[in-house]
């Protein structure tokens, strides 16, 4: 089992979900004029669907890693922008989205601004996903 290899993958798929939903997604939702909170809790229970399993994933994988590694600096740099990324989804984001789903759309700029930590965090673990790949590959250390 190549859990460098899954850890690439996955850091690969939530960075481009981070970054459809910021660039593409959240700035639209300010277009839905009829029954938002519809389809805001809707949006939020199908993208759950998707990402939520797919984030507890990469939190296994990254902390078997961090586990079989712990002297792996970029590891423990890839384990931290996983917490921070955790910590930002449950205290940042999940109570804006449940406002939203209240028809509070006056919190939606918040979602998007606060989400920046998120795209910013993904972004810099698919960057050392990519360099402890190459370097396990190459066998450089």
């Amino acid at each position: 089992m190549n859990l460098v290899l899954y850890n690439l993958i996955i850091s690969s798929v939530l960075t481009a979900v981070i970054l459809i939903t910021q660039i593409i997604n959240y700035p639209l939702f300010k277009y839905v004029q009829n029954d938002f909170s519809t389809f805001h809790q809707n949006y939020v229970k199908r993208i759950g669907f998707i990402v939520a399993p797919i984030m507890v994933l990469e939190l296994i994988i990254v902390s078997i890693m961090l586990v079989q590694d712990f002297d792996n600096n970029l590891i423990k740099f890839s384990a931290v922008l996983v917490f921070i990324i955790w910590i930002s989804t449950f205290f940042m984001q999940v109570p804006i989205h449940n406002e939203l789903s209240l028809n509070k759309k006056k919190n939606l700029h918040l979602l998007i601004y606060s989400n920046w930590v998120r795209v910013i965090c993904w972004m810099l673990k698919l960057i050392i996903s990519i360099m402890i790949f190459n370097i396990q590959i190459t066998g450089l250390n």
